[in-house]
């Protein structure tokens, strides 16, 4: 556990010194353009649209970020020679990796408690009203952000190029968006495609679960509360990274 603190400590540092994290400062720019342009708006509008954008903000970039920095540990690393230097350590492969994930999921939930806090505050200037929904969204956020990393590290670890790894992982991303809106078209398929789509539900994140706006909207049971959506990403993280470190394990660089 001490060599994962150790490397996962090692991340986060490196991350926050890199260049990456100025997509924050787009952000910042993205949320004021939109408090300006609907500035003339009635206020309630004005408020529910820099909410919306701003959320959609703080997801896409997280998003973005994270997947550079997970591409970056199994691929770029790699072709560069630099992951040699801490594999001759007394550190097992999959205390590397497990601690490079941990690193990359905190930088993660640092870029967006700040961005988060940001959107909080131009908020409250507008004299919006906050509740527990909506900052439980930025935790669902994060989930989602954990998921996607650790798809993103088991892609580049068997990917041939950089580049096949960021188009993979961002076709990840959006077929586990799209599968909650699929299931609305499984009386009009066919028993095949059917099959395929519960194969996919399967493999793929199913970030329908991690929608808050499901939950407002009745399609989940109320009953259930968020457990069972918070569960499904613990496991989902925990299995495709243990796949990922045996995979790491037999990989040669």
């Amino acid at each position: 556990m001490k060599a994962v603190y150790n490397v996962a400590k090692y991340t986060l540092l490196e991350n926050a010194r890199s260049k990456s994290f100025s997509l924050s400062v787009v952000f910042i720019a993205l949320v004021f353009v939109s408090a300006f342009i609907f500035a003339k708006l009635s206020e309630v509008v004005e408020i529910r649209a820099i909410q919306d954008i701003g959320m959609g903000a703080v997801q896409f970039f997280s998003f973005l970020t994270a997947l550079f920095f997970a591409v970056k540990v199994a691929f770029v690393e790699g072709q560069n020679k630099t992951i040699y230097l801490p594999l001759t350590r007394p550190v097992k492969r999959s205390e590397y990796i497990f601690g490079r994930y941990l690193g990359i999921i905190l930088s993660a939930a640092l870029e967006i408690a700040a961005m988060g806090m940001l959107l909080t505050i131009l908020l409250y200037l507008k004299q919006a009203e906050f509740d527990g929904f909506y900052f439980l969204s930025y935790f669902f956020i994060f989930l989602k952000i954990m998921m996607i990393t650790a798809v993103t590290i088991l892609i580049s670890l068997a990917s041939t190029s950089q580049a096949s790894a960021f188009i993979f992982s961002f076709l990840v991303w959006i077929t586990g968006h799209s599968l909650g809106e699929v299931e609305f078209l499984l009386d009009e398929m066919s028993p095949a495609m059917v099959t395929m789509v519960r194969i996919f539900k399967w493999i793929f994140p199913n970030y329908t679960l991690l929608n808050l706006a499901d939950y407002t909207a009745g399609r989940f049971m109320a009953a259930a509360g968020y457990l069972p959506a918070v569960l499904y990403a613990v496991f989902y993280v925990f299995a495709v990274m243990w796949l990922a470190a045996a995979v790491f394990e037999k990989k040669e660089f």
